[in-house]
């Protein structure tokens, strides 16, 4: 296997891996011998991540006050 190959599956395999995937793509972005392709592509999934984090994050809060609401409006008719 080529060295073009092998550096492709290091990053798809290394990539999704939730902390370690973060650091990897950061590492390879601040790398001087990484391929401007590769830093293209890891620049786009470094984005996706951000913006899936985000995502979460509202999902999160809006569940939390959902939740919190419900278990208010039980807990006022258990009274």
């Amino acid at each position: 296997m080529n060295e073009k190959k092998k550096q492709w599956l290091k990053i798809i395999l290394y990539e999704d891996i939730p902390i370690i995937g973060i650091i990897f793509i950061l590492v390879l972005l601040k790398s001087k011998k990484t391929n401007t392709t590769v830093k293209e592509y890891l620049k786009l999934k470094l984005q996706i991540k951000i913006i899936r984090l985000i995502l979460s994050i509202i999902a999160l809060i809006v569940l939390y006050i959902v939740a919190v609401n419900k278990l208010d409006s039980l807990l006022s008719k258990l009274q």
